[in-house]
């Protein structure tokens, strides 16, 4: 595996396509972004799950049309079918850098993950504290209710530790942060602005603004995270790991807390 670049300011530049064109500027890839949220997050999963639940109506599976932790799995799953392939339509149409410069798919030392854990582990605990000190619950009423109804805890194991880190990461760490590497500021903007993109992402439910503030600290760290390693599999393994550990918390509390 591929050893990190030794720190954010020396991390490699995406190579350039022998056309001379790099990825797509800064306004472009904010524009193109948009566009791959709002079509893989919102209308895909959607337009999946009616067509789940008219196809089940009136058979003998009818009431899987209504269980939502099959119809947020599949809506999810979705998602990631749609966005992955919008995100390889937009790098193959820019006719630049490979797909793998382009959205820094390269390997990185397992051991390389150790540092980013541990500030991930203390953002965790500083949240928690937080929440503990404002007497609110760190996960949403959503999420708790969501894994109360789960039959099967493997199958949002699944979306929770790979298809929605895969997902995110490829689009936000790999296609948004590689346009916005030439914005002005250094490092620090290109993260910002796409941690606030992805903080955006999780706006909604009944969560609280401590929560977006846990999300937006994560991005900035997933940001640096896959500079300084210049791969966007730094970042999707730390992302998949925070994940992992969110659910092992739900799974625990829902057996724990009673049913409001």
């Amino acid at each position: 595996m591929r050893t990190p670049a030794a720190g954010i300011e020396g991390h490699a530049e995406v190579v350039v396509a022998p056309t001379g064109r790099g990825p797509w500027g800064p306004w472009s890839t904010l524009l193109i972004g948009f566009g791959i949220v709002a079509v893989g997050y919102l209308l895909a999963p959607i337009g999946c799950v009616v067509m789940i639940q008219a196809g089940l109506a009136g058979t003998a599976f009818a009431d899987l049309a209504t269980d939502e932790v099959l119809l947020f799995n599949v809506g999810t799953s979705a998602a990631g079918v749609v966005v992955l392939a919008l995100v390889g339509a937009a790098v193959l149409a820019r006719g630049g850098p490979s797909l793998a410069d382009y959205l820094a798919l390269r390997p990185v030392r397992v051991g390389g993950l150790l540092p980013w854990l541990g500030a991930v582990m203390l953002l965790m605990i500083g949240y928690d504290a937080l929440c503990l000190a404002a007497g609110i619950s760190p996960y949403p009423e959503h999420w708790l209710a969501l894994f109360r109804l789960q039959s099967w805890p493997l199958s949002l194991l699944l979306v929770f530790v790979v298809v929605a880190p895969l997902t995110e990461e490829i689009l936000f760490r790999g296609f948004v942060l590689s346009g916005l590497e030439s914005l002005r500021g250094g490092t620090f903007v290109p993260v910002a602005v796409s941690a606030v993109l992805w903080t955006l992402l999780h706006v909604g439910g009944d969560g609280h603004s401590g929560e977006l503030v846990y999300v937006f600290g994560l991005g900035l760290l997933l940001g640096y995270a896959r500079l300084a390693a210049d791969s966007v599999l730094m970042p999707l393994g730390v992302h998949a790991i925070n994940n992992l550990a969110a659910w092992f918390s739900l799974t625990g509390l829902v057996r724990l807390l009673p049913v409001s």
